[in-house]
């Protein structure tokens, strides 16, 4: 591979490791970066559970947290009945930071922090939508709250906890393995105030979910949904108000926001361990496949596979929100408007169609009007009858409110749905409804 240009040089000292980081980002013939670094001496280590000892301080496990009795995600061994707990929940393996506690006595073999992606999970156990639910909603909580730290970390300058935020993406892709409609319903879920942490998780939610329809490895799935759910971090570096005005961009601003691709991945660089496929949700979510998109204009031979899925992911979830300059449209008019882009080629059309398929034909929150005339929003797939979802009945046939939500199962009802409605123009809150039901 021919090498155009170096983009970016940093040389820089991480002083709680103390070790030195040299991170280069060229460019080749593609326009696409290759990501180098050097002397990178890792302060984590993956043992066995018979290795672990008192004091070790432990960072990861090769089974979600929420399998164990500990509600910490990090901690400090202070005993053996600790030890004994671990081993009762089924853990094999666990990452171990030498920087807060002791090392064994023997050298091991050190992993780089995106090793947690390789660890062993065991068989999944597959779980119906009524199992997974719940579990679904903590880790989309904990996303939440990662993704935020993450932003947070790069407005102030600080370097990307890498390892928190593998760990939620170690579980939202265990989540999906198990059931892949739980969480992806989960996406629904939208903040005006903080469009930004939603939209990141939402994004890597329907990232990861359409990389699960299309057979993708567990450990390509890491890559991908660690990538996706930074994919909007060098927004951090945009001024605000810039990033928040309520009209609309003038030209020399919207080349400001532009900026926040190539800041992202600048930002990503920074952190050891993260590889230069998880860096393409950053770069060419914002590419299209006629070559009209940013920063570089490539097309369709130009963009991987993970840009390809970004793309179709991130205007999805932009179009079903509610922004300062537009109001969020219904899913399944956002998914013909997608269709749309994908039949001029500006979008991949098959990952257009393997989203609508993941999503279903009426996603989880899309107000139906059924054949009796009855209101009532979709709260819950039927992946063998996709046009017999559950529904949470809102009106009867006169357009009546009803006091509480009554649930209905289309299968082998009589009843179909007749159309699809925009659930503003009827004052019906989707997400509010799905709540109340719960």
């Amino acid at each position: 591979m021919m090498l155009s240009w170096v983009r970016i040089r940093r040389d820089s000292m991480m002083w709680e490791t103390k070790r030195r980081i040299e991170i280069v980002i060229l460019r080749n013939s593609h326009r696409r970066p290759v990501i180098r670094r050097r002397e990178i001496y890792p302060m984590q280590r993956r043992i066995s559970i018979d290795q672990l000892r008192v004091g070790m301080y432990v960072t990861g496990l090769d089974k979600s947290w929420f399998n164990t009795p500990f509600w910490r995600h990090h901690m400090q061994i202070s005993n053996d009945d600790q030890i004994r707990a671990l081993r009762k929940a089924g853990i094999r393996y666990v990452e171990i930071d030498t920087e807060k506690g002791p090392d064994l006595p023997c050298p091991v073999d050190a992993i780089d922090p995106m090793d947690i992606a390789q660890r062993p999970s065991g068989d999944v156990t597959p779980s119906s939508f009524e199992e997974e639910l719940p579990y679904a909603k903590q880790v989309y909580a904990e996303a939440k709250r990662t993704i935020q730290q993450a932003m947070q970390d790069a407005r102030m300058g600080r370097m990307v906890d890498l390892t928190a935020t593998s760990n939620v993406v170690n579980k939202m892709v265990d989540s999906l393995l198990r059931n892949p409609h739980a969480l992806s319903s989960l996406s629904r879920l939208k903040s005006f105030d903080e469009y930004t942490f939603f939209h990141s998780v939402n994004v890597a939610v329907l990232g990861l979910t359409m990389g699960r329809s299309v057979g993708m490895s567990r450990d390509t799935l890491f890559q991908l949904g660690l990538g996706m759910l930074l994919h909007d971090l060098g927004k951090m570096l945009v001024p605000i108000d810039i990033l928040n005005k309520p009209a609309r961009l003038e030209p020399h601003e919207f080349e400001i926001i532009k900026q926040h691709v190539l800041r992202g991945v600048e930002l990503l660089s920074q952190s050891s361990g993260f590889s230069e496929q998880a860096v393409h949700p950053a770069l060419e979510h914002h590419e299209r496949l006629d070559g009209s998109g940013y920063p570089f204009g490539r097309k369709r031979a130009q963009v991987s596979r993970f840009g390809l899925i970004s793309s179709v992911a991130d205007i999805y979830d932009a179009m079903t929100s509610d922004r300062v300059y537009h109001k969020g449209m219904p899913a399944v008019q956002a998914l013909r408007h997608l269709h749309g882009l994908g039949l001029e080629r500006r979008l991949e059309l098959s990952l257009v169609q393997t989203l609508a398929h993941s999503l279903s034909i009426y996603p989880v929150g899309t107000c139906v009007r059924l054949s009796s005339g009855e209101i009532g929003v979709v709260s819950r797939p039927n992946p063998q009858q996709p046009s017999q979802p559950g529904l949470l009945l809102v009106a009867d046939t006169t357009g009546a409110r009803y006091g509480r939500p009554h649930p209905l199962d289309l299968a082998g009802d009589r009843r179909s749905i007749a159309a699809t409605l925009d659930p503003s123009t009827i004052g019906i809150n989707p997400n509010d409804v799905i709540d109340a039901a719960v």
